[in-house]
């Protein structure tokens, strides 16, 4: 017995949904790559909006491809990262078009800036690294024989990596660091504020 249009509806839309959860990592892999490339501190440090282009020519690249550039920028200011405008390009008084998009901060990119004191640029770069990332591999592994999903993928407990592995040591404790300054001014403003301390 053949499906109704119904339910043939109902199965796209069902896969549409998993597509979208199959497709998720890559909006954290496309930010990654924007704090490592230090688009918004380029675009902080500009003090204005900025083109592709002048974008391009901060990064410490001697040939950045703006093709791939470009579509970064358009996942992130989907994802409201960054914002785009369109500078008019007068051609006759009157006769506006549009020009090159120019790409501006908004507050979460503002939580990326690496010099702010509560950057969370160091924790997004701890969280995303292949090293915490691993382990999410084995979480089935783990149901089945038992042990953490981050030993399973690494051999060890991540405090025993950091102790004997100086690169994963200093990068948790870059991560750690952001995370508590982070939460322990927002604690103590809010105990402040409220006459508690």
């Amino acid at each position: 017995m053949g499906s109704t249009n119904s339910e043939k509806v109902e199965l796209l839309q069902a896969q549409e949904e998993v597509c979208k959860h199959l497709f998720a990592y890559a909006d954290s892999l496309v930010l990654r790559a924007a704090i490592e490339l230090r688009i918004a501190d380029i675009i902080h440090s500009n003090g204005q909006p900025m083109s592709l282009s002048e974008i391009a020519s901060k990064l410490e690249a001697p040939s950045p491809k703006l093709s791939s550039l470009a579509r970064i920028m358009r996942v992130l200011v989907r994802k409201k990262i960054f914002t785009v405008d369109f500078e008019k390009v007068s051609l006759s008084p009157g006769d506006d078009e549009p020009g090159e998009p120019l790409y501006g901060l908004t507050l979460a990119s503002k939580c990326l800036l690496h010099d702010q004191e509560l950057s969370f640029a160091p924790i997004f770069l701890t969280f995303t690294h292949p090293v915490m990332v691993d382990g999410w591999f084995e979480i089935g592994r783990s149901i089945k024989e038992g042990g953490t999903p981050f030993e399973l993928a690494h051999g060890a407990p991540l405090w025993e990596m950091t102790s004997k592995d100086a690169s994963v040591n200093k990068l948790f404790i870059a991560g750690m660091t952001a995370a508590t300054n982070s939460s322990l001014d927002a604690i103590i403003s809010e105990y402040k504020d409220n006459n508690i301390f």
